[in-house]
């Protein structure tokens, strides 16, 4: 018996969003970081195929891949997927979508990591802008990232602009989140 397209996108999907389900209940071990990245990259290469590199699932993949890889200690791996999805989206989704902003926090994180602050800062200036508007100010992810923001104008030497960001988000934390709020302000 035969396996339909849609049979076949439909597993895709289930396949993508299963492992989120997982990698959110579980703690990861090393050896279960790298299964799972071999399954995200085979599930993104099928997705490729099958839906096409811009199909909502198929970007959703690419953008975990490149959080994993980027975990992984993969960065410039992780850069260079983040910012292709990451023009894919723009163009696909909006730029002011969340899975689109979502990877744009991704890309901020691998170009601090690889020593490009400033461009790592004019991205998150940018996200968090969006964020702001999208999604509010008080969101996990609009906090995320103005604290990514803090770390860059900390690492550029805008100590100042850097201490009164770090300290308005952690205040934003603790009203959306209560005391239970995280304290630093390290990249998330």
């Amino acid at each position: 018996m035969g396996t339909t397209g849609s049979a076949s996108a439909g597993r895709l999907s289930a396949r993508a969003t299963g492992g989120r389900a997982v990698r959110r209940s579980c703690p990861p071990t090393p050896l279960d970081s790298s299964r799972r990245q071999t399954l995200d990259e085979e599930t993104l290469l099928r997705q490729r195929r099958v839906l096409g590199e811009d199909h909502p699932d198929t970007l959703v993949t690419a953008s975990n891949l490149a959080i994993r890889l980027n975990r992984l200690g993969r960065v410039e791996e992780a850069r260079v997927l983040g910012e292709e999805t990451l023009l894919r989206q723009r163009r696909v989704r909006g730029e002011e979508h969340p899975d689109t902003l979502a990877t744009a926090a991704i890309v901020v994180v691998c170009l601090a990591g690889l020593g490009r602050v400033e461009e790592a800062r004019v991205l998150a200036e940018e996200t968090l802008l969006r964020r702001r508007r999208v999604l509010g100010e008080g969101h996990p992810d609009t906090l995320a990232t103005a604290s990514n923001l803090a770390v860059c104008l900390a690492r550029l030497g805008r100590v100042e602009e850097a201490r009164v960001l770090g300290e308005e988000t952690l205040l934003r934390r603790r009203r959306a989140l209560g005391e239970r709020a995280p304290r630093d302000l390290g990249f998330q």
